[in-house]
């Protein structure tokens, strides 16, 4: 499947699924990613809650490595 973080003005041919979001700015693809990390570790159970992960990875500090 294909996976695509898509604005109003991308066209969705070929794509499976769309990620509502802003995928121009920096930092809201930073905070995509961030909350797409947080859900796949949640997914696989090596993170147990979002408090959890918040306390590891900031969303300032994890964009700022960039």
């Amino acid at each position: 499947p294909v996976v695509a973080i898509c604005d109003a003005n991308n066209r969705l041919r070929n794509v499976d699924l769309a990620l509502p979001a802003n995928n121009k700015g920096r930092r809201s693809l930073a905070l995509v990613y961030w909350l797409l990390a947080r859900e796949m570790l949640k997914a696989k159970g090596t993170v147990k809650s979002d408090l959890e992960f918040e306390l590891a990875e900031d969303v300032d500090d994890w964009e700022s490595t960039f």
